[in-house]
């Protein structure tokens, strides 16, 4: 059978692996993700990944894990935010 919590953490990790390899310079290149640029999404997945981890310890409706000034560095923002929900 499979695990969804351990499937869940193997692409966290593996996108903490392709974000780790974005240069600042990528940072305001555009994604699929209507007007967002690459910062915006990476602050966007910061910000979900900080709400689940707040959530699976009881703390979900905390707003204020749900909101996210724009990270002077969005790559280390989103790195410490996929060690948070995975751990």
């Amino acid at each position: 059978m499979t695990n969804i919590s351990e499937l869940d953490r193997k692409a966290v990790d593996y996108s903490v692996t392709i974000v780790s390899k974005v240069a600042r310079a990528d940072l305001h290149r555009p994604t699929p993700c209507g007007e967002w640029d690459l910062a915006q999404l990476l602050t966007h997945m910061a910000v979900q990944h900080r709400g689940f981890a707040a959530a699976a310890r009881g703390h979900g409706g905390d707003a204020a894990v749900w909101h996210m000034d724009p990270p002077a560095d969005p790559v280390a923002v989103y790195r410490e935010a996929a060690a948070d929900v995975t751990a």
